[in-house]
């Protein structure tokens, strides 16, 4: 019993939370993770988005996430316009493919904002095109982010806020 008690403390600490580091800073500038304990690295860059995002009145715009940051759609008040998980691999890349060109023909009625973490942000603007058919490409996530680049480029979506976290597309 105390085996399988640890083995759900640290499961839960590092897969579910991926924070098991101290807990002792609080993020205050968005409301739904008020006084809710994380890494000092994590508050300041959910500080910083939760500040733009008031300060840019987004709360209430469509969002857009990519890169395991499901939860910002509720977080930030602003409401998802596909699968608030895309990368999952349960979301083939041909929900993918039709779900996202829904998004691009509805633009003019419902642009949203684009929301990526950092490590999908770098992994985005470092894609070669002559590597888009691999299978290592594809399964890292080459594939969708080909097609979500493609789609920001179109649409002359342009970086309007970054940290060692996040990135908005607007």
């Amino acid at each position: 019993v105390g085996v399988l008690c640890f083995q759900a403390i640290s499961f839960g600490n590092t897969f579910i939370f991926r924070d098991n580091r101290p807990r002792t800073y609080e993020v205050t500038s968005i409301e739904a993770l008020k006084h809710m304990k994380t890494n000092e690295a994590n508050a300041e860059q959910l500080e910083e988005l939760g500040t733009y995002v008031e300060e840019h009145n987004l709360s209430g715009r469509s969002v857009l996430l990519y890169g395991d940051v499901p939860a910002l759609s509720a977080y930030l008040r602003m409401p998802f316009v596909m699968s608030p998980w895309p990368e999952l691999p349960s979301y083939s890349m041909e929900t993918f493919e039709a779900e996202l060109n829904a998004v691009a023909d509805g633009l003019e009625e419902n642009r949203p904002v684009i929301i990526l973490s950092q490590k999908f942000y770098n992994f985005l603007t470092s894609l070669e095109e002559n590597v888009r058919d691999t299978d290592y490409f594809k399964t890292n996530d080459g594939f969708k982010l080909t097609l979500l680049r493609e789609m920001i480029q179109e649409n002359n979506y342009k970086v309007t806020f970054e940290n060692e976290g996040y990135v908005i597309f607007e």
